[in-house]
């Protein structure tokens, strides 16, 4: 039986939970959140989990410690088209209050989906002294949101649409255009410079469009880290692009800490998640990249010193 548990069940958590019991009858989720407001969200998921003969359960932090997949979805949320970065103190905070009470196996994976999400990734990894496999969603949610752009402009099906997207999931996030293919013919040849500058600031400002009526985004990057759990257990290879610790190399070539978290693409399988740290990119994705991974590690270090 597949077991999961869900940090946070705000508007994220609860999208996740709604997925996690649809395409996985039979499993087991631990919500934790000792939050007074989410007891009616609780009762109404765990009636539907029901229907799927899920076992659905509130704030059972030993049982949660079994679980074989942890998303972190607590936290606070920017405001309404601020940037994902404006609430990194007090989501720094945090993460030693609600990972205090937990020791999850080291053969376990925690997928973090709260904003600023490489830098939350690092902290708990840190927290945890790198002993738990801990990732984040990030720029795989940019990656699938390029794909639907893409395909709305060229009237391509999405499966046909090869690019990926790194850097950070923020405003520095990097498309890579420059190995970029839509049905085996490059971007670039595709698509003038103009044109792919508007669908990067397309591409950017997504969450903004989304919470101009909406209150958080939420099916999206719910699907996303799903995607991830699923590939995560998965016996071929799958690649993502998500927040992962950086190797030795890509440090030294990003001239940043090697303890940094970036996004950037993985191969899954079989519960090992290993970065494709050789990445062919043009000399403008790198200089882009060099100021992505500057922006994170300044932004840490600040926070450091607060």
């Amino acid at each position: 039986m597949n077991h999961f548990c869900i940090i946070g069940l705000g508007e994220t958590g609860a999208s996740v939970a709604a997925i996690l019991i649809e395409k996985h009858p039979g499993c087991r989720i631990d919500i934790i959140d000792p939050s007074d407001w989410i007891k009616g969200r609780f009762l109404d998921l765990a009636h539907a989990a029901v229907m799927n003969c899920c076992e659905f359960e509130l704030n059972n932090y030993e049982a949660a410690n079994t679980s074989d997949i942890i998303f972190y979805c607590a936290g606070i949320r920017n405001e309404k088209g601020g940037d994902r970065l404006s609430v990194v103190q007090e989501n720094k905070k945090l993460i030693p209050i609600v990972f205090e009470y937990f020791s999850f196996s080291p053969n376990a994976l925690i997928i973090v989906i709260t904003n600023p999400v490489e830098l939350i990734a690092q902290w708990i990894s840190e927290y945890y002294n790198h002993q738990v496999h801990v990732i984040g969603t990030g720029t795989a949610l940019d990656q699938f949101r390029l794909h639907y752009i893409l395909s709305k402009k060229l009237s391509v099906p999405v499966d046909k649409i090869e690019v990926s997207v790194i850097g950070e999931h923020g405003n520095a996030m990097i498309p890579v255009y420059s190995q970029g293919k839509v049905d085996g013919v490059s971007i670039e040849t595709l698509l003038s410079e103009e044109e792919r500058e508007e669908i990067t600031k397309e591409l950017v400002a997504s969450a903004s469009k989304i919470r101009e009526t909406e209150e958080a985004t939420k099916y999206g990057v719910a699907q996303c880290a799903i995607v991830i759990a699923d590939a995560w257990g998965s016996k071929e290879d799958i690649q993502l692009p998500v927040s992962v610790h950086i190797d030795d190399k890509l440090a030294a070539a990003l001239h940043i800490n090697k303890h940094s978290f970036l996004s950037f693409p993985c191969i899954f399988q079989n519960k090992t998640i290993n970065l494709i740290s050789t990445l062919d990119i043009n000399s403008i994705e790198k200089e882009q990249l060099k100021k992505a991974a500057l922006k994170l590690m300044q932004i840490n270090q600040s926070v450091e010193n607060v």
